[in-house]
């Protein structure tokens, strides 16, 4: 579906809207988003809602309060349901990674009951922090937040890619945050995440050796509060048998795995349904 069309199937437009809460995830996209939605509807306020799930990196927080002091009228909202990914994974016996279980239950369901319990679908429009590049992501992003109406602002009028995303942290001498220039692919969970492959956590290792370790230890507490030693994020094939690769395992063999990334980017702040 191209943009031209999904806009005219929208019953409303951005400035029918009272309310609009931006998915403030502490990425380069969700902020530039924020900043474009307030320049495409000045004068209006914007809520930028964030859900920590309390392992993020120190300077993700530094990045929040430097992108929400320029964005005109807007208030930035933190919230957290009180547990760590580890945690839920303990309680719920479950680690899997493709159903993140984590992003269900620390973002996305404390993002929807907050908007549930503050505004009415019928004036609130949600944003989203996705570019052109994943924009056949929206529908089924919309489909999950209904009926709240979402939108994706750098996906609407001139078009903003991660380029322009970034030049416009340059006007505001913003310092990018520190994730991304370490050559992490998302700044959420200090690097950090139950989807991520080899790659990533070869860098966590590389860059971040006591957070790594913090992650590893806490695998094997959930093997072995669940009696499973054949659980965990990383898999190897060899000889046609895939097999569970553990966190320990990973760094005491000098990182030597292929190191190929399984996933483009963490989308905590989407609908399972997407």
């Amino acid at each position: 579906m191209m943009p031209e069309e999904s806009k005219r199937e929208n019953k409303k437009e951005l400035k029918d809207f009272k309310n609009h809460i931006v998915m403030f995830s502490g990425g380069v996209a969700s902020w530039a988003s924020a900043l474009k939605l307030s320049r495409m509807l000045p004068g209006q306020k914007v809520w930028l809602l964030f859900a920590d799930t309390l392992i993020e990196d120190e300077d993700l927080y530094r990045f929040l309060e430097d992108g929400a002091k320029v964005i005109p009228n807007s208030q930035l909202v933190r919230i957290s349901e009180g547990r760590t990914p580890w945690d839920v994974f303990e309680d719920e016996r479950y680690i899997n990674h493709r159903v993140a279980k984590c992003s269900m239950r620390l973002k996305q369901e404390p993002c929807r009951k907050w908007v549930e319990d503050s505004f009415d679908p019928s004036d609130t429009a949600v944003h989203v922090g996705i570019d052109w590049g994943e924009y056949e992501r929206l529908e089924g992003i919309q489909r999950g937040w209904a009926p709240y109406t979402v939108f994706a602002p750098l996906c609407e009028d001139d078009w903003w890619d991660a380029a322009r995303c970034l030049e416009a942290l340059a006007e505001f001498a913003i310092a990018r945050p520190r994730l991304y220039d370490l050559g992490f692919i998302h700044n959420n969970c200090g690097g950090f995440c139950c989807r991520a492959g080899k790659k990533q956590f070869s860098q966590l290792l590389q860059h971040f050796p006591k957070r790594y370790a913090e992650h590893a230890k806490r695998e094997q507490q959930f093997r072995d509060k669940i009696g499973n030693q054949q659980v965990g994020i990383l898999r190897e094939t060899r000889g046609g048998k895939r097999r569970i690769v553990s966190l320990a395992e990973f760094q005491a063999r000098g990182r030597q795995l292929q190191l190929v990334e399984e996933v483009s980017s963490c989308g905590c702040f989407f609908s399972p349904d997407e």
